[in-house]
Parts: structure tokens; C-alpha cells; sequence
């Protein structure tokens, strides 16, 4: 009697220790998720609102000295990226699958912006976050080119939609302008604007990065789901390299990839 009431008195406390464990992970897991959102409700909010808040205004608030330095330089080319950079897609099959993928493994419960059916698939698009603004932004400070490895067949939907009637991304260069570097799609963009001292591109690929440098501004993968600011961080960025004369004296001293030895 005593080693079956030792057994049971063993077993509960196995039990309990299980259940106030689970409830102890439950709780750290609830708490994280009140502390990411607390985060995003008090930082990230505001932060987003005080970037674009500066940035609201057409004419950007120049000082007469800006204004003069403007006319004194060219006006500079952005190339941009479009896959990962200024937003993701995930192609679904007829059977509902799609290629698993790190930066996309969010995308069955984050409603997507735009689908198209290409080659009897659909591909869902999601918008990289606030890449609205940005592109607005930027086309009135820059000549802007898109620059895709990707098929015109399938970019030219995505880039029309993000478009949107706005005519600002007019200048499209596909994977037949890309030059075949040992099996990889190289965006030179000497291609694309010869003019060195006033281009720059816009990309999350670090070897494209590589064949551009010293005209090169990487950028971070899109994930999809994330409260990712990147394209707001950089605007301050960009808005200060189109007073500059040559951009490659900027850009060789201020980021990590630089030209071999």
C-alpha cells in the first residue's frame, strides 16, 4: 500500500511539474508576444510617422544653398531591384504547394497584395512595407530604372501594379539585358547608364552588389510578415547623394563590400 501511494505521490508530482511548465512557456510566449507588439505600438509606429512625416512635402523644405547645389550636379539614375528588394512572391502550384523558403515562410498567414496566373501558376506578390511611399519618394529625386533578373513575362505584371498609373517606373530592364557571369545573372549598370559618377543600385544581392561596386547600395532580404522599415531608414540616405558630384565617393567609404586589392 505504501509503494503504490509512493508511485502515485510520484506520478502527480511528474504531472504537476509538467503542467505548471507548460503554463510557465505559455506565459513567456504570451509575454513575448505583448512585448513585440507593445514595441510596434510605441516605437515603430511613431518612428514610421516621423520619417514620412519629413518627407511629405514636394518641394522637401530646400534651403536656397540646396537649391543652387541641385543645379550645380546631374541628376543621378536609381536603379532598383525588384525580387526581395522591393517586394516577394511566392508562386503557387496547381496542388496548392509552393518551394519552401526561409524568407517566405510567413506568406500562408499574411494576406498578400497582388496574384496573377503565369505558365498555370499563381504567384502571390507582397509588397514590401511602405515601398509605396518610397517609390514616390524617390522618383522625384532620382531617374528611376527597374534592373530584374526575372523574366519580363513575369515582372512586368508585378511592376505595372506597383506602379499603379503613377508612370514612374517606365524604364524596365529584364533578364535578357543581364550578362551571364558563370551561370548568374550579372546586372552591370554601366548597362543600363553609362554616366558612373551618377548611378546607383538598389539591391538585396550581395554578388550583384560585388559587380557594382563603388555604385552599390545593399539591402537586406524582404521577409515576408516583417515590420521592416529598410526602405524608410535609407531615404535620409539617398536624399543626401543626389547633392553629390560623383556618387562613388560617397558610397566606396561607407559600406562594407569595396573593391579588391
Amino acid at each position: 500500500m505504501g509503494n503504490n501511494f509512493s508511485a502515485f505521490f510520484i506520478s502527480s508530482n511528474s504531472i504537476n511539474c509538467f503542467i505548471i511548465t507548460l503554463l510557465l512557456v505559455l506565459s513567456l510566449c504570451t509575454l513575448a508576444s505583448f512585448r513585440e507588439r507593445l514595441w510596434y505600438a510605441i516605437i515603430h509606429k511613431p518612428y514610421c510617422k516621423f520619417i514620412t512625416c519629413k518627407y511629405m512635402n514636394d518641394d522637401d523644405k530646400l534651403s536656397p544653398a540646396s537649391k543652387r547645389r541641385l543645379t550645380l550636379v546631374k541628376k543621378k539614375t536609381l536603379i532598383l531591384d525588384m525580387d526581395e528588394t522591393l517586394i516577394t512572391s511566392v508562386t503557387i502550384k496547381k496542388d496548392g504547394t509552393s518551394p519552401p523558403s526561409s524568407r517566405k515562410c510567413k506568406w500562408q498567414v499574411v494576406p498578400f497584395d497582388f496574384e496573377f496566373v503565369l505558365n498555370d501558376v499563381t504567384i502571390k506578390v507582397y509588397k514590401r512595407p511602405h515601398v509605396d511611399y518610397f517609390l514616390e519618394r524617390v522618383s522625384k529625386w532620382y531617374n528611376l530604372i527597374i534592373f530584374t533578373a526575372g523574366t519580363e513575362e513575369y515582372a512586368t505584371p508585378i511592376l505595372d501594379y506597383l506602379d499603379g498609373g503613377r508612370n514612374i517606373l517606365t524604364q524596365r530592364f529584364f533578364r535578357s539585358n543581364c550578362i551571364n557571369v558563370y551561370g548568374f545573372n550579372a546586372k552591370f549598370v554601366s548597362l543600363v547608364c553609362p554616366d558612373m559618377a551618377n548611378v546607383i543600385l538598389l539591391d538585396n544581392s550581395i554578388p550583384e552588389c560585388c559587380f557594382n561596386v563603388n555604385n552599390a547600395i545593399p539591402i537586406a532580404d524582404n521577409i515576408i510578415g516583417d515590420w521592416d522599415t529598410k526602405l524608410l531608414n535609407i531615404l535620409g540616405f539617398l536624399d543626401a547623394l543626389r547633392f553629390v558630384k560623383d556618387v562613388r565617393s560617397i558610397l566606396k567609404r561607407c559600406k562594407v563590400l569595396t573593391a579588391p586589392s
